[in-house]
């Protein structure tokens, strides 16, 4: 159970890094490939914006990223 404490979450940390992990698999692949010049086949028609969009993603994962860094606990703050 996650309980939310001082504006931090309590819990393994281990949890969180793998959270990391699995975002970073899932989210991190495309947009690279979308600034490398490769469009997914489900977005070819609408070619508008894609930069964009690739650099939208990256953003949101660099959201992650630090949320992920910054917000996990560290073991001094366990009670």
């Amino acid at each position: 159970m996650i309980v939310y404490e001082g504006g931090g979450v309590n819990g393994d940390p281990l949890y969180h890094w793998i959270a990391l992990a699995v975002s970073t698999v899932l989210m991190l692949p495309v947009p690279v490939a979308i600034l490398a010049g490769w469009t997914p086949p489900w977005m070819r028609k609408r070619q508008a914006g894609m930069r964009l969009r690739a650099y939208g993603i990256l953003c949101i994962y660099a959201i992650m990223l630090v949320n992920s860094i910054l917000g996990s606990p560290t073991p001094h703050s366990r009670r």
